[in-house]
């Protein structure tokens, strides 16, 4: 049986991974479309266990962040698929990028990856690093490091902010943690003198959790930069997602960090919480320190913000109080239906009588 020449050729084609490359995406060279063809148009992410909100599982065990956000839609724009792995903690995620083993995505600080040797690319989100402590503990304004010389400050496992802390304040007893919730709970429970996070993890936890012990007191000169990163010798997978990344439009950068990181009910407002505080760093320690407060007020309505301006250390007395009133007032509703009850068997006892 014999094949019409066209039929064989229209065969080859269809086998052939150039063909498949090429339709695929026109931003990369002919080189990054074959490399990706014999991996089926797909790269592979390890997404970080709980950073958020940058890589963390929700409830239900899926990954979700801005990271997440961001790889997607690179992948989007380059036309390619995204298969996730199992979630992995900070330790694990590095260990993964040093085995070289496959072609694995994940996320770092750019400070980080390259204290690593690892391909790292421009960073798609950046977040000034301050110093957080107890409301109750005995600081003032504009604290740096120096003021926690032998003194104790939680900060995150194999993170950029831990290596730059124990380079620049070596006398700073640094107690290394998971991540940044636990570090802000170490606080809370006057373990450690305070913590040293990102801009970005403080209002999402703030936002997410009752911590209204928390307030900030000064900032490093340091900022972080959350960027991709692969594996060492996997330079074109780097290039893939650096063209990926450049595709993305400054509207859709802003979309992505205001779905994040946002106060409630501010998430239709232009000015959003992200924009501010990168718009004018020089004011970042007054505003995360009223984060908490203003969550507060969104959700009572009750008190005048300067009442909580002016008298924070009373924020627990006026809850107490709130609470007293709402119990008493469930009180008088549930006495009010009884007397409701009462009086409509009243009636009904003289409309008997009547009859």
């Amino acid at each position: 049986m014999k094949f019409s020449p066209i039929y064989i050729f229209l065969a080859v084609l269809a086998l052939n991974p150039l063909s498949v490359a090429y339709a695929q995406s026109n931003l990369l060279s002919s080189e990054e479309n074959i490399w990706l063809a014999s991996r089926n148009n797909t790269i592979s992410v390890i997404p970080e266990k709980n950073n958020p909100p940058f890589s963390f599982n929700d409830s239900s065990y899926i990954s979700q962040g801005i990271f997440i956000d961001y790889i997607e839609l690179a992948a989007e724009k380059l036309g390619i698929k995204v298969e996730y792995l199992s979630a992995r903690t900070r330790s694990d995620i590095i260990t993964a990028m040093n085995e070289n083993k496959a072609d694995y995505v994940s996320t770092l600080e750019i400070d980080k990856a390259q204290e690593l040797s690892l391909p790292v690319n421009s960073p798609y989100a950046t977040f000034p690093a301050i110093i957080a402590v107890r409301k109750d503990y005995n600081s003032r304004e504009g604290m740096t490091l120096d003021d926690f010389n032998n003194r104790s400050v939680a900060v995150i496992q194999d993170s950029a902010i831990s290596s730059y802390v124990k380079k620049n304040y070596p006398r700073v007893i640094v107690q290394e943690v998971v991540d940044n919730e636990l570090a802000l709970q170490k606080v809370a429970l006057n373990e450690v003198d305070a913590t040293v996070i990102n801009s970005a993890s403080l209002a999402y936890l703030l936002s997410k959790q009752s911590m209204r012990s928390i307030k900030v007191v000064g900032s490093l000169t340091f900022d972080l930069k959350m960027a991709f990163t692969v594996q060492k010798g996997k330079d074109i997978l780097n290039s893939i997602l650096g063209k990926g990344l450049q595709q993305i439009s400054p509207k859709e950068h802003q979309a992505i960090l205001d779905k994040w990181i946002s106060l409630p009910n501010e998430k239709d407002k232009t000015n959003s919480f992200l924009s501010g505080i990168n718009s004018n760093t020089g004011v970042i320690v007054i505003v995360v320190f009223f984060v908490g407060v203003i969550i507060l007020i969104i959700k009572k309505k009750k008190v005048p913000f300067y009442h909580y301006s002016r008298k924070a250390d009373k924020v627990n007395e006026l809850e107490q109080d709130i609470m007293e009133l709402e119990s008493t007032s469930a009180g008088l509703i549930e006495e009010l239906k009884n007397v409701k009850t009462l009086e409509q068997d009243i009636k009904e006892k003289l409309q008997n009588i009547e009859k």
